[in-house]
């Protein structure tokens, strides 16, 4: 791939003729007089890069950013809920060391332990 751009140069940043315009409160016709260019040109430069399209990305940005925050506080919170379940399931098992409450800690009580062994300490099978 080439980094070479297509089509014509440009004669004028477009951000320059936006600013100068808003700052001048100039019409488009004398816009396009001073820069040399034509009205449709400065027509399409102030409304890429006049303050109304700032604005817009501003609040695009912003509502981006809420959405990052708002998926990095859900990713947090499921985090810190599993880590309240490890801490209550690794205290039942300090409570009692049953197969049970092993495997419960470890997340796969039910599927895991024989019913034989259910609720009973390892000394007592």
């Amino acid at each position: 791939m080439s980094d070479v751009k297509k089509g014509r140069k440009v004669k004028v940043e477009p951000v320059l003729v936006a600013r100068w315009r808003q700052a001048r409160k100039a019409s488009i016709a004398e816009t396009a007089k001073r820069f040399g260019i034509s009205e449709k040109t400065v027509s399409n430069y102030c409304r890429d890069f006049g303050e109304e399209a700032e604005r817009q990305r501003a609040e695009w940005r912003t509502q981006r950013e809420i959405e990052e925050a708002d998926q990095l506080e859900e990713g947090a919170l499921r985090f810190a809920s599993l880590v309240d379940w490890a801490r209550e399931a690794s205290e039942a098992f300090e409570k009692d060391p049953s197969w049970e409450n092993f495997f419960r800690a470890i997340g796969s009580a039910n599927r895991v332990v024989p019913t034989q062994y259910r609720n009973k300490k390892p000394s007592e099978w």
